[in-house]
């Protein structure tokens, strides 16, 4: 069987916080866009899992594995933003024979070239933006003391975008379990996050896979751009 494995999530009934709207169902558009994931995935030769809280969910598109996984009780009342973190890392504990893993946003992310043949699995490959850590988003982010003395002090670096994340199954776990640990840290005692995880995200990446992470035109086009090139690996918006 093949197990690299392309991972995307998408979550019903949660309040987004980036688009002030809560999502019920799957409209006709999202699932277009998630198809045009699945096949540029598949045909790359991709294993493609859509993990969503949501047993009701009906999409139907060949080559998508449809998983539901339940939202853990201590943070089913935080942002879909943390929920997916810990979702992930839950669904990838019970699939250590994974090898290659990518982890994608599912509406607007679509695979270019195959990146399980270049990669190296002990890197982390991630998507990044044309601005730094001073941008509003993670300036201005709701969070705790450490992370924003850090991104403040470090302000020059280039803003890094978790809608693209690739490496070996043991590196994507060690940095799924680094998030979750902060995410679970601030639910039970810090309670300093906000809704998104912009902050959290370039923390973790800059602070504990210095040397051991990869951005940029290998990886992603450039963001929100609609851009083409013959490098990348992931096209983002």
């Amino acid at each position: 069987m093949n197990n690299n494995v392309v991972i995307a999530q998408y979550l019903i009934n949660l309040h987004d916080a980036q688009r002030s709207n809560s999502v019920a169902t799957l409209s006709d558009g999202v699932v277009t866009n998630i198809k045009k994931m699945v096949i540029s995935s598949v045909a790359r030769g991709s294993r493609v899992v859509l993990i969503t809280n949501d047993e009701n969910v009906n999409i139907d598109i060949p080559g998508l594995e449809l998983v539901v996984e339940k939202i853990p009780d201590v943070i089913a009342a935080n942002s879909m933003y943390f929920i997916r973190w810990v979702m992930t890392l839950q669904y990838l504990y019970k699939h250590p024979e994974f090898d290659k893993v990518a982890l994608v946003d599912a509406t607007d992310v679509i695979m270019k070239k195959a990146p399980f043949f270049e990669m190296k699995d002990d890197v982390l490959y991630v998507g990044d933006e044309q601005a730094d850590l001073s941008s509003s988003i993670v300036k201005f982010e709701k969070t705790n003391d450490e992370i924003k003395a850090f991104n403040e002090k470090y302000s020059y670096l280039q803003l890094l975008n978790p809608g693209v994340i690739v490496g070996g199954y043991n590196i994507v776990l060690e940095f799924l379990e680094i998030m979750c640990s902060y995410i679970l840290q601030d639910i039970r005692h810090d309670k300093s996050f906000g809704s998104l995880e912009m902050a959290l995200f370039n923390f973790v990446v800059y602070k504990f896979f210095s040397g051991r992470a990869i951005h940029g035109r290998l990886v992603t086009t450039l963001f929100d751009q609609g851009s083409e090139d013959f490098v990348s690996w992931f096209k983002h918006k």
